[in-house]
């Protein structure tokens, strides 16, 4: 299934980078087309010579080329692309991903990129294990990127433990499977409704229920993670959705919910419904606060 895809391989400055020649070839021999961008780290360890041979394309690594001042279209590559994998991803990578920081093409990429993006860390057990590491990957989660889990075993430090960049095969079969399974939803618009609604009794009062949006909010996530562009029609929830592919549209009552749904409705490809939309709703809302002593209360 990777036959004529276009991918991004980012390689980061670790020593498993020489793992990235092995899945490169993988990739090529599927049938896939193959650009890869490096950072300067990543010339110390596996040369663009190398990864050019077997993509049969140059390697990106500068914003332009010295020599001639030719530019490198990061906003192009992120156009072009199927897919972007980074592998090795490492923990400085992994950080400047999750925080925007775009000092070198490879950041400057993803940061672009339209397509699903699949990261593969590889580092020492400490520094995987670190808080810090731990919560830039869950960030990363959040903007709806795939983490392909390191492997345990021996690490160049010669300790033993989790941070081995997983094998070229798995991460070519994980690729593979992605597009094979139909999970790409590039292309695609989504609606998705969340969260409660809620119902005016007075300015102070309301019909409405405990529902969280979390269910939603996933759903959102792991669409946009696929390449699809989701709008979430939400009602009053506590939940923040940070992928640049997901719009949240704010809503409290059902007549809101009802009405923007059927605003963005025409212009979707799938509906997903998964909000508590309250049971009741008051016939007449009072626009005063009803007083404590009333116990007429309009239904």
């Amino acid at each position: 299934m990777l036959k004529g895809k276009h991918i991004i391989l980012g390689i980061s400055g670790g020593i498993a980078a020489y793992k990235s020649a092995y899945l490169l070839r993988l990739l090529v021999k599927a049938g896939a087309e193959v650009q890869v961008v490096m950072t300067p780290a990543a010339k110390e360890f596996i040369t663009p010579v190398t990864m050019s041979a077997l993509s049969g394309k140059p390697v990106v690594s500068e914003f332009f080329t010295a020599n001639t001042g030719e530019w490198h279209s990061h906003v192009d590559l992120g156009l072009w692309a199927d897919a972007m994998i980074i592998a090795p991803a490492t923990a400085s990578t992994i950080a400047k991903m999750a925080n925007g920081v775009a000092d070198n093409m490879l950041i400057t990429t993803y940061l672009s990129a339209k397509a699903p993006v699949f990261i593969a860390p590889a580092m020492d057990l400490d520094m995987f294990a670190h808080p810090s590491t731990t919560r830039n990957l869950e960030l990363l989660r959040s903007y709806g990127n795939h983490i392909i889990e390191p492997a345990s075993g021996e690490l160049a430090s010669h300790l033993v433990g989790k941070g081995r960049m997983e094998e070229p095969e798995v991460i070519a079969s994980v690729l593979d499977r992605f597009f094979d399974c139909g999970m790409s939803l590039a292309g695609k618009h989504i609606m998705i409704t969340a969260g409660p609604t809620y119902e005016k009794i007075d300015p102070v009062r309301f019909i409405g229920n405990y529902s969280s949006g979390k269910m939603g909010y996933a759903i959102a996530v792991e669409a946009a993670s696929r390449g699809a562009d989701v709008t979430i029609v939400s009602g009053p929830v506590a939940l923040k959705a940070v992928n640049p592919r997901i719009k949240v549209v704010d809503v409290e009552s059902a007549r809101e919910m009802l009405e923007a749904c059927e605003r963005i409705f025409p212009s979707c490809d799938i509906a997903i419904m998964c909000a508590a939309v309250a049971d009741y709703a008051p016939a007449h809302p009072a626009d005063r606060k009803i007083k404590r002593e009333h116990n007429d209360l309009p239904v």
